[in-house]
């Protein structure tokens, strides 16, 4: 079997974009971004603010592709260059970015569908499934819904894999990780502040909070949830219990769902 870095060798060519195509995605990320978190915190009419929400989240997802981008390296050329437009890139998706490096990178790219390493819609057998009560049944059946792909990748991937963030620790990065948790939560205080001092009273202020934190976090969260179901999920992928029967060649071309348009 070739080693990985022969296998790569070929693709080099195709791992970075332009500097200027590059540039213009971020500016008119960040710009998008902005435009929807004013419109919709400080927008002159209801319908505009409206609007405003709802793109929110996409906008957020945008960056959030950036961010992806950057955290395998093709993005920008240079990996400190990578690595700083990531962690503002994934600033308003509120994911530590060290974190979701362990997580993406070394865990689900590394050992993709070999469980107990690979941490994203990790599938029960039939006995696992057999051993639950019935609420914990619900619940899985309910993660595999339409809506319910966004409550997955909500409780079960950001809350509990991204912010607790035991497994940064254990892999003895803990200073990165408590750094990018910081940053997470003084741009959320950043928000917040903003939003207070600008609301003209509790009600308002409110109103501000759910329609720019809380609505467009939920709206990414879905989104995330629903498309990383489709690109990870399907009967015939598998999903392998014992290392020795997984390689990392055949998780990299055998269990990922290819999203194709006609």
């Amino acid at each position: 079997m070739p080693a990985i870095s022969e296998l790569r060798r070929p693709l080099a060519a195709l791992r970075v974009q332009s500097k200027l195509w590059a540039a213009a995605l971020s500016i008119f990320g960040f710009a998008l971004y902005g435009a929807m978190f004013c419109g919709a915190a400080f927008g002159a009419t209801v319908w505009l603010r409206v609007i405003c929400v709802l793109g929110l989240g996409p906008a957020i997802a945008f960056l959030f592709r950036i961010a992806h981008d950057t955290g395998h390296l093709c993005h920008l050329r240079g990996m400190r260059a990578n690595h700083l437009l990531g962690r503002l890139s994934i600033l308003p998706a509120y994911h530590p970015y060290s974190v979701w490096m362990v997580l993406h990178n070394a865990r689900h790219h590394a050992f993709t569908n070999l469980r107990g390493v690979d941490y994203i819609w990790t599938p029960l057998s039939k006995s696992d499934y057999d051993r639950l009560g019935p609420v914990a049944r619900w619940r899985e059946r309910m993660y595999r819904s339409a809506f319910g792909t966004g409550a997955y990748y909500l409780y079960a991937i950001w809350w509990r894999q991204m912010m607790r963030g035991r497994h940064a620790i254990r892999a003895r990065r803990r200073v990165p990780f408590l750094v990018d948790q910081c940053l997470v939560l003084g741009f959320v205080a950043l928000q917040l502040g903003l939003l207070g001092l600008t609301a003209d009273g509790p009600g308002r202020f409110t109103l501000s909070v759910l329609g720019c934190i809380v609505v467009p976090h939920v709206t990414l969260t879905w989104m995330l949830g629903y498309v990383s179901f489709f690109n990870h999920t399907h009967p015939l992928v598998p999903w392998f219990a014992r290392r020795e029967e997984w390689s990392f060649h055949v998780g990299q071309v055998h269990c990922t769902v290819p999203l194709l348009s006609g």
